[in-house]
Order: C-alpha cells, then sequence, then structure tokens
C-alpha cells in the first residue's frame, strides 16, 4: 500500500508527524518528497524499516543492560578492594 503526505504516515505507524519528521532526519525514516511537495512511503518498506529498528533496539538494550551489569559487578569489586586496603592499612 502506498502512504502519500506525513499524516497518512502518522496513522499508519500511530506516530505524530514531528516524531517522524525527527526519525527520518536522525534515522532516515525511508520516505520520498514527491514532485508534489509531499511525502510518500510504501507500507512495506516503512514496516520493514520499522521491524529493523525494533530489532536493534532491542539488542542495544541487551547489550546496555549486561554492560551495566559489568560495569556494577566492576564497581563493587573496586570498593570491596578499597575497602579490604583501607581496613589492611589502618591494621585491622
Amino acid at each position: 500500500m502506498w502512504l502519500r503526505g506525513w499524516q497518512a504516515i502518522a496513522d499508519y505507524t500511530q506516530r505524530s508527524k514531528r516524531t517522524l519528521a525527527r526519525w527520518r532526519k536522525r534515522y532516515g525514516l525511508p520516505v520520498c518528497n514527491l514532485p508534489d511537495g509531499t511525502v510518500g512511503t510504501s507500507s512495506d518498506l516503512l514496516d520493514g524499516w520499522l521491524l529493523e529498528r525494533a530489532y536493534y533496539q532491542e539488542e542495544m538494550r541487551k547489550t546496555m543492560h549486561s554492560t551495566s551489569n559489568i560495569s556494577k559487578a566492576a564497581h563493587c569489586n573496586d570498593l570491596q578492594r578499597m575497602e579490604y586496603g583501607q581496613a589492611t592499612e589502618a591494621g585491622v
């Protein structure tokens, strides 16, 4: 299905026109400039882009979550070492 104009694309994706314009600028939302000054895209192309973006975001969430856990663990280990080091220096 062909979607013509920001409003049609917004209705299809259930997002605001402003969000779509931002996605186009930042993330490369696949829309074409049409000769009459409007934009358009196919629903298949848009669906594929949205699925790819959702997959990418999920992978980033997993990466960030695992990285933050590693960082927390490393931070805790550093604190324990500092506490142990301070305790031995104090002669405890």
